[in-house]
């Protein structure tokens, strides 16, 4: 992700995507691997399930008694699993969903949204 910081949007001078389809596959593949293996023990990283996905969805919520924190995915709705960009909003349907479930939790009075930059939206 650092290295690539702007592989949802960045395009050639004729239009198509700067980085190689297989490129940000692999990137997609690491990051999975690092990251979210943090979290889910049962993530699924060999490139054969991350290709059975229909969707490429990195947020999630957690609790930790009254506080929640949620970790917003600013990429995953712009890029399809096998690697080419594709048009959408920052947040998928399914991730504004989600955050409004997660504001709506029973109990809970203090809420931490992290995005890798900022967002208004």
């Amino acid at each position: 992700n650092d290295v690539a910081n702007d592989f949802t949007t960045k395009k050639k001078k004729d239009g198509s995507q700067a980085y190689t389809p297989s490129f940000l596959r692999v990137a997609m593949r690491v990051y999975k691997m690092y990251q979210r293996q943090l979290w889910d023990a049962e993530c699924l990283t060999t490139q054969s399930s991350l290709g059975m996905l229909a969707e490429v969805e990195e947020w999630h919520f957690h609790r930790y008694g009254p506080c929640g924190v949620f970790m917003i995915d600013m990429r995953g709705n712009r890029i399809q699993p096998d690697g080419v960009q594709k048009e959408g909003n920052i947040l998928s349907g399914r991730q504004r969903s989600a955050i409004r479930a997660a504001f709506s939790e029973p109990g809970l009075t203090c809420m931490l949204v992290c995005s890798e930059i900022p967002f208004v939206g």
